[in-house]
């Protein structure tokens, strides 16, 4: 047995050797023809169509250049080679500001030369495809405009703000194109939603930034803002309706002579607060009721750290009767 196998393997021996030799073969003949592949795509002329970007350098400080479009559409033919370093470094058109200071718009002649520069050395047929460039110069001013809170700030559970909260910075300062900023009337500080504070704080929010307004500077960029957060406990109250002041042998009739009101109280006066509201009543002047419209809006007196959550109903109506066998 051992010797068939010993055979066998002697016969296919050679066999073995041509298979690599024939791969290697084929491998070789496959790197050979993608390399002459890569050398005359390299070597063959193309016509390229592309955006270079443009820069204007040395702005004065009190000046922004705004150059719309902000590219150039250019269409050249080139050599493959070039055109793969061409990618590499992809460069902006840089203009200095003494070239463009006293136009109003740039032509494709003031631009082609400024646009071979960064194009590979030895391209041909440039052509700029691009409208003519539009150039607006603005002078840069410093503006101060009130600051505001936007949105709401929410205190932990059961915590409310006893006061809103205070921006101890009432105004900030904005650098920028004048054009831009001729039409701001105020910035804003964004709440965040929820600050879990349960005593008197000052945090820190940052202003607002100028996403949309390209060029503009926000000084400061953080604030402070003062919270005064103080424990509250919901309330319940039932009111009686009470029409004083009426005239005689006049009696008024209420579909509803008792309005419930659910409210929220500081923890520190609740108690004084319950003890007080048991003798509270919502009295209307009998000389406001309207004939004509019989329904009236009673609203509780509540004292000014009560904050009322609701009341039902919040309109009653309401029936005038007199007796005229006393009259």
């Amino acid at each position: 047995m051992r010797k068939r196998l010993w055979l066998l393997w002697v016969r296919l021996l050679p066999l073995r050797s041509r298979l690599q030799l024939d791969g290697g073969i084929i491998l070789g003949c496959l790197v050979l023809s993608v390399g002459l592949w890569i050398g005359v795509s390299l070597d063959r002329v193309y016509q390229i169509k592309t955006d270079v970007p443009l820069a204007v350098d040395g702005i004065p400080a009190d000046k922004v250049v705004h150059l719309y479009p902000g590219q150039v559409a250019v269409q050249f033919e080139s050599r493959g080679a070039e055109l793969v370093r061409f990618r590499q470094m992809y460069d902006t058109v840089h203009l200095p500001y003494q070239m463009v200071s006293g136009l109003s718009m740039l032509d494709h002649s003031q631009l082609e030369d400024r646009v071979r520069k960064v194009l590979p050395a030895h391209s041909q047929r440039l052509l700029v495809v691009t409208d003519p460039v539009i150039v607006e110069i603005e002078s840069q001013r410093k503006y101060r405009v009130p600051l505001r809170l936007k949105g709401d700030l929410q205190p932990a559970p059961t915590y409310g703000f006893e006061n809103p909260p205070v921006l101890m910075t009432d105004s900030v300062s904005l650098y920028g194109p004048q054009g831009m900023l001729e039409s701001v009337e105020a910035w804003y500080v964004t709440a965040p939603g929820d600050i879990l504070v349960t005593q008197q704080a000052e945090i820190r929010l940052p202003v607002d930034r100028p996403d949309t307004l390209p060029g503009v500077q926000v000084s400061p960029q953080e604030v402070t803002v003062r919270l005064s957060p103080r424990r509250f406990i919901e309330a319940r109250l039932r009111l009686p309706v009470v029409i004083r002041d009426l005239p005689p042998h006049t009696s008024v009739r209420l579909d509803h002579p008792v309005v419930q009101v659910r409210c929220l109280v500081p923890e520190d006066m609740y108690s004084a607060f319950m003890a007080d509201s048991a003798d509270w009543r919502i009295q209307i002047p009998y000389a406001s009721l309207q004939p004509d419209f019989p329904y009236l809006a009673p609203e509780p007196s509540l004292p000014s750290a009560v904050r009322l959550i609701s009341q039902t109903p919040r309109f009653v109506s309401f029936v005038i009767v007199r007796d005229l066998t006393r009259l």
